[in-house]
């Protein structure tokens, strides 16, 4: 994980459906759905085709299930945004993605920003 115990806790102790609306802004457009994901999309439903998508699970075990799921649903042209990729703290992006893309015609390109984001765009 990279973060001691006390630190995870503090900076995840509001991470109700409320807290992420009132940091969102605008939410006309935006679907909210509780839970851990992978489990969380038996509420969505299925969902044929994605232009765009961007990641942020921190986790390993997640961020691989969210690319399962998003990257063979993701159009030809599309973009998927990764989040933490270069991250010294949540090295588990990095090894999601890395063994992800291990066998795939895509090049991650690492953005520089504060959150050592990566981008694909599908071949």
């Amino acid at each position: 994980l990279g973060l001691d115990k006390n630190t995870a806790k503090t900076r995840f102790s509001d991470s109700s459906i409320e807290a992420v609306q009132s940091l969102m802004g605008d939410n006309t457009n935006n679907v909210f759905v509780k839970g851990y994901f992978p489990e969380s999309l038996e509420q969505v439903g299925e969902i044929d085709a994605f232009n765009f998508v961007h990641i942020d699970c921190d986790l390993e075990k997640p961020f691989l299930a969210a690319l399962e799921y998003f990257y063979p649903r993701l159009v030809k042209g599309g973009f998927l945004i990764m989040h933490d990729y270069s991250s010294l703290e949540w090295k588990g992006a990095k090894n999601a993605i890395d063994s992800f893309f291990k066998d795939k015609n895509e090049f991650v390109i690492p953005v520089a920003d504060k959150s050592g984001t990566c981008v694909i765009r599908k071949m």
